[in-house]
């Protein structure tokens, strides 16, 4: 696969795009996407990092946040990651989960 063409879809990918949006931003079609990864280990192993780097980026975001101190970030991660223990929402609807005190 052509250089820009990579360059490309890394740039779609680190936007968060998914796979056939960046296909389409590239100029190539999903089919000529998938068999070039399936062909080549190294773009493959290239294509999966950039697309987990705005995920990685929100995270990191995140942690940041939780680091300097913010209570909101820290109570979001929380009902995120145990939604039984710590999501008033879930709580009301699912009661608590059964090791709470």
């Amino acid at each position: 696969m052509r250089r820009e063409i990579v360059q490309k879809l890394k740039l779609a990918f680190w936007n968060g795009h998914d796979m056939p949006t960046a296909c389409a931003y590239a100029g190539i079609t999903p089919e000529a996407y998938a068999e070039a990864v399936a062909k080549d280990g190294a773009l493959s192993s290239q294509m999966l990092a950039a697309q987990g780097y705005a995920a990685c980026l929100a995270r990191n975001t995140w942690a940041n946040a939780i680091r300097k101190g913010n209570a909101k970030a820290a109570m979001a991660y929380l009902e995120r990651r145990e939604p039984e223990r710590y999501d008033l929402r879930y709580i009301r609807k699912f009661g608590r989960a059964s090791d709470d005190s």
